[in-house]
């Protein structure tokens, strides 16, 4: 068991055991998202580089967390989307209603082209 994994297998051992039950007024959901998307992150960067988790960790990543990113989880979700270590998901925020007794505009006639040779410059 790695030391920082409690006898439930830590964050994911109680996500895969209680959902996302278990987390409801202990976290915000955005500072979760954050967390878990930089835990992602180190796990893309391990199995990328074939190394072992202590050496990504004291290596560039912890650099760039403490150095780059100020240590800030977000910025640090950020710099790893920059770096190709996470995709970034698109939004899943509300669609613009769409009005059904509105039918959609006609396209615009092209306009004429202008006739050059009738053209007098005086």
């Amino acid at each position: 068991m790695s030391p920082y994994a409690d006898s439930l297998g830590g964050v994911a051992g109680r996500d895969k055991m209680h959902g996302a039950k278990w987390r409801k007024g202990l976290i915000t959901p955005q500072s979760y998202s954050r967390t878990s998307s930089a835990i992602k992150a180190i796990q893309e960067d391990v199995t990328k580089r074939n190394a072992e988790l202590i050496d990504v960790l004291n290596g560039d990543l912890n650099t760039l967390f403490t150095d780059d990113c100020k240590c800030s989880v977000a910025i640090f979700k950020e710099r790893c989307q920059l770096r190709g270590l996470l995709t970034k998901a698109k939004p899943r925020g509300k669609k613009a209603p769409t009005s059904p007794a509105r039918s959609p505009t006609p396209p615009r006639a092209a306009t004429p082209p202008i006739a050059t040779d009738m053209i007098r410059v005086v």
